[in-house]
């Protein structure tokens, strides 16, 4: 926790809706923005991270959980995928999908979020297939 590694007072940790707080931090300036919320709203984070210039000048967005195994089966499929598209027939532990919530529409949220970025001229974009996957995006202008 962050009293215990010495850094509480470094930190805010604010809670509720993330757009709206998202929103309400706008006219600041931040290093870091990890991203690792409602995974449909990822698109619109780094959106609202962009276009509101929040971040500083070789700063990183770090988005979390973007090769989630409900991700894999839409690998190769260009993105926006549309609902008549269907996923892979990949294998993956199921049982842990649903237990952790997730589902093909989170799948495909997720893959779309990482094509919109792959193609983004404001950015270029790091995927770390780690665990979950980790997504280190750098503002080209930032």
């Amino acid at each position: 926790n962050f009293v215990a590694a010495g850094v509480d007072d470094y930190i805010d940790v604010i809670v509720g809706d993330a757009r709206e707080n998202l929103a309400s931090l706008a006219g600041q300036t931040f290093d870091i923005a990890f991203i690792d919320a409602d995974k449909p709203s990822y698109e619109a984070y780094y959106n609202t991270i962009v276009e509101n210039k929040m971040l500083a000048k070789g700063g990183l967005i770090i988005a979390d959980n973007t090769a989630f195994d409900c991700v894999t089966p839409f690998i190769g499929t260009q993105g926006p995928i549309g609902d008549d598209v269907a996923p892979l027939k990949v294998s993956f532990p199921t049982e842990m999908a649903i237990g952790l919530g997730l589902s093909e529409a989170i799948g495909r949220a997720l893959h779309n979020f990482n094509e919109y970025v792959r193609k983004d001229p404001r950015s270029e974009v790091l995927m770390l297939p780690l665990f979950t996957g980790i997504s280190l995006i750098r503002l080209l202008d930032a």
